[in-house]
């Protein structure tokens, strides 16, 4: 059975920020990087010690490095960084979403929503609602020795975190997005829509700007996941439809969609990820697991 943890705090309540990401990543390149000080960060970055904890925190959760606090940039990233340093193709925000939900196992505002919540509106009381109910029903098995049973923490921190979601992934009202604005880079990706004051729009819908590579990047990905874990190599259609963690799920598309992207998805690995839609049989399978631990040699395709 699956194990939990919570991350309901530790961004300070920043959202992801332009430059940010490079910013982390271009300072873990430095010799005494694993030396620096939260001062000494304070200094290299020009930032306040709670803007520090935001970068490190938003850092954590893409896997520039790791949970000990050790660097350890991500092949994923390390591609962003080389090919994209100032996220000007819309390939990259999209990657950096798949990076930032694919992980169930801890679980945050963006993790839950994009891997369990199925409404086509939401706003802040409705998503903390939704939390308490999926806490309650699901009895998530803590990975942690304190309890048996994951516990959400008080209003107030999930109340923070919520709004913290929103900032990051919810397009300002002028529509305007820019390096040097305070908007989330995240926001460009239309996954979540004003539509009044407190209401959002989060309906599946064709994702125009999620390019064919990045789907099929994503589905190798979410598959050497499963693998790791033992799982099988074969998925239903309506499995990978629902199931959290899977790209149907976090990149929010409607089923004929992800129907279409699915059929791409074969023929850009030249039938190595199989597609099956015949005679009531709908199911995805991986042929050859070669394609598996060439994951990282697809995801350069993406920058071609």
């Amino acid at each position: 059975m699956d194990k939990y943890t919570a991350r309901f705090s530790g961004h300070q309540t920043f959202p992801l920020r332009y430059g940010w990401l490079y910013k982390f990543y271009h300072t873990s390149k430095l010799t005494d990087f694993d030396s620096m000080t939260p001062e000494d960060l304070m200094v290299e970055w020009g930032v306040g010690k709670n803007m520090v904890d935001g970068i490190k925190y938003w850092a954590g959760r893409v896997g520039i490095y790791d949970q000990a606090g050790d660097s350890k940039v991500s092949d994923e990233y390390f591609q962003i960084a080389q090919q994209d340093e100032h996220l000007e193709n819309i390939s990259s925000l999209w990657l950096i979403h798949w990076l930032l939900c694919r992980d169930v196992s801890e679980l945050t505002t963006y993790r839950i929503f994009f891997n369990y919540y199925n409404g086509q509106t939401v706003d802040k009381e409705s998503l903390l609602i939704f939390i308490k109910e999926l806490f309650t029903t699901k009895k998530f098995e803590s990975n942690t020795k304190k309890q048996s049973i994951l516990q959400l923490p008080a209003d107030n921190s999930l109340t923070k975190d919520i709004s913290t979601f929103f900032l990051t992934y919810a397009r300002n009202k002028t529509n305007k997005v820019s390096e040097d604005s305070f908007s989330s880079p995240l926001s460009e990706l239309g996954l979540l829509k004003q539509f009044d004051r407190q209401k959002f729009l989060c309906e599946l819908e064709l994702r125009n700007t999620l390019s064919d590579q990045v789907f099929t990047f994503a589905l190798i990905d979410y598959f050497s996941m499963l693998s790791l874990k033992g799982s099988t190599t074969t998925m239903s259609f309506d499995s990978f439809l629902l199931n959290p963690g899977s790209p149907a799920r976090i990149f929010r598309m409607d089923q004929v969609e992800v129907e279409n992207r699915l059929e791409r998805a074969s023929e850009l690995t030249s039938g190595l990820i199989g597609w099956t839609d015949t005679q009531g049989l709908r199911q995805i399978q991986i042929k050859n697991i070669s394609v598996l631990k060439n994951k990282n040699a697809f995801l350069a395709k993406i920058y071609k």
